[in-house]
């Protein structure tokens, strides 16, 4: 049905009911997968739920939607524009550990040649104009999670929107950036129960699409989340965290970091404005505290301009604001720490 709809202009709709699938649901460039509400439920049982821009196009003719477990000959592009999913429920049925990337993925991918994946030119083959709206993504009224890892995942990802989705009990980050993702705006979710960070950007070095950048997160709430930290950027350039809140975070509140443990890169210009963040540092993760701003994977990957402004900090477990080594450039100004351990 998704196949006929991108081939024919139209969208296509989830009624009422609670639909059981075995396999992975591509969703193409111009196609909307749109529900009827929480009554329009998609059930998985492991893995990934629902693909955003997983479209094949093959040598020697054609389009064929796939998922790149299939086997794959000739050269072949990732590709897909205009993707939706909007105003439905999508759950997995047997997700208890974390096994998988996510629950809904949008994908931008790489050239193929064969089975071998190859730089894509040097600029990949990113979805673009993507949008993820109003939808359920874990099921609370029933307990089950979103995933076997992050609630909504995008790896390459450009120019898309994730906004007033609700993301429960994911077994990874609830929302999760990747690998040369650019220009999203992620705003008005609702982040409960994460199994690691509740939105996160991250670029690592070995990432094919190199740095994950241009971000405005904005006017999300993190519940709860059973580890990792609330809002981050682990390496990524021209990031804007505000008017975020969070009851509780695990370990920061705001991690701004390059890391040594997964090689990431640094991070340049990144503004935390008029956010609140209460109960930081539940799991008491060293010197976490709320805001923990740090270039802790040396001084090839230092974390330059960082703003931090009219935030609002209550109750913390830990610190108020840490910042750590091969750091330039930080300023803050009207920021209020009240109650922080020490």
């Amino acid at each position: 049905m998704l196949v006929y709809g991108r081939a024919n202009g139209i969208n296509v709709c989830v009624p009422a009911g609670n639909f059981f699938v075995s396999d992975d649901i591509d969703i193409n460039g111009g196609v909307t997968l749109y529900g009827l509400g929480e009554s329009s439920i998609i059930s998985y049982p492991t893995g990934f739920g629902i693909n955003l821009g997983n479209c094949f196009s093959y040598a020697g003719g054609g389009d064929q939607c796939a998922t790149l477990t299939q086997a794959i000959t000739g050269t072949v592009a990732v590709r897909g524009d205009g993707a939706r999913l909007t105003n439905l429920k999508v759950r997995c049925t047997n997700c208890t550990s974390r096994t998988g990337e996510g629950g809904i993925q949008v994908y931008g991918g790489q050239w193929y040649s064969g089975s071998t994946p190859s730089s894509c030119a040097g600029t990949g083959c990113p979805s673009t104009n993507w949008e993820i709206s109003y939808v359920w993504v874990g099921d609370p009224s029933t307990g089950q999670s979103a995933s076997g890892g992050t609630g909504i995942y995008s790896e390459n990802g450009a120019h898309g929107k994730i906004h007033d989705n609700y993301v429960y009990k994911s077994q990874a980050d609830c929302i999760h950036n990747v690998d040369g993702s650019n220009n999203i705006d992620i705003y008005n979710n609702t982040l409960d129960t994460c199994g690691d960070d509740g939105i996160s950007v991250v670029s690592e070095v070995s990432d094919p699409m190199g740095i994950s950048h241009d971000f405005n997160i904005h006017g999300n709430h993190l519940i709860s989340q059973t580890n990792g930290r609330g809002y981050t950027s682990v390496g990524g350039n021209n990031i804007t965290f505000s008017n975020n809140r969070a009851d509780m975070t695990w370990g920061a509140g705001f991690y701004v970091v390059s890391e040594s443990s997964y090689d990431t890169y640094g991070c340049n210009t990144v503004n935390i404005i008029d956010n609140t963040i209460t109960h930081a540092d539940a799991g008491n993760v060293g010197v976490h505290g709320s805001a923990y701003i740090s270039g802790d994977n040396g001084t090839s990957y230092p974390v330059v301009n960082v703003t931090m402004t009219g935030n609002h900090i209550s109750d913390d477990y830990n610190l108020g604001v840490y910042v750590g080594a091969n750091v330039s450039g930080f300023t803050h100004s009207g920021n209020t720490v009240n109650g922080a351990a020490y």
